[in-house]
């Protein structure tokens, strides 16, 4: 299996003249490949993806540290916030409804 996944379309194309396959046997096979290659493809979206939100939130996390802002919320309040929305949206709604809920006004409000 993993050898028809990872193997070129030449190879492949040898493999299958090996063998005498019907018309659907060969059409069976082609979306095996074609779907052992997508989800191949898809981990791999997925593991650069958070490999992204990663570095993004390292360096939002060392700007905070190189600002020396301590003791001013808001300033860390806006950097995490811009962290949240490039790299994980949902972060900014449950950051905005806390928000919302505690009543509190910060930077973003004047």
């Amino acid at each position: 299996m993993e050898e028809m996944i990872d193997s070129s379309v030449e190879l492949f194309n040898e493999l299958l003249s090996k063998y005498k396959l019907s018309d659907a046997q060969l059409q069976l096979i082609r979306d095996i490949r074609r779907r052992g290659k997508n989800k191949l493809a898809a981990q791999n979206c997925r593991k650069r993806k958070l490999e992204v939100i990663q570095t993004v939130e390292d360096e939002v996390r060392c700007a905070v540290k190189q600002l020396d802002i301590g003791s001013n919320v808001q300033i860390r309040q806006m950097l995490m916030v811009a962290a949240c929305w490039w790299t994980h949206i949902p972060c900014w709604f449950a950051w905005f409804e806390s928000w919302q809920q505690s009543g509190t006004k910060s930077a973003f409000v004047k």
